[in-house]
């Protein structure tokens, strides 16, 4: 018998393994999208925000934040 200790951990790495599938894919996913037009909007001084409803359907609110939150990393390095 496993103790509880050793469930947990199996538990737990197993959702790590899918949370990094996820993201894998996710940075697959953003490769493809293309910012060229985005990036001459900021040089001219005009910016525009990406909409939620123009991300995939099939992601979690939680890829689109973390997508909002990359594109926005792209457009405004600090």
């Amino acid at each position: 018998k496993r103790s509880v200790s050793e469930m947990q951990l199996m538990h737990n790495l197993g959702e790590h393994r899918h949370v990094q599938e996820r993201q894998d894919w996710l940075q697959m996913k953003l490769k493809d999208v293309h910012t060229a037009s985005l990036r001459n909007n900021v040089e001219r001084g005009r910016t525009r925000r990406l909409l939620p409803e123009e991300f995939p359907e099939e992601l979690t609110d939680e890829e689109r934040e973390y997508i909002q939150k990359l594109l926005e990393m792209l457009l405004n390095p600090q």
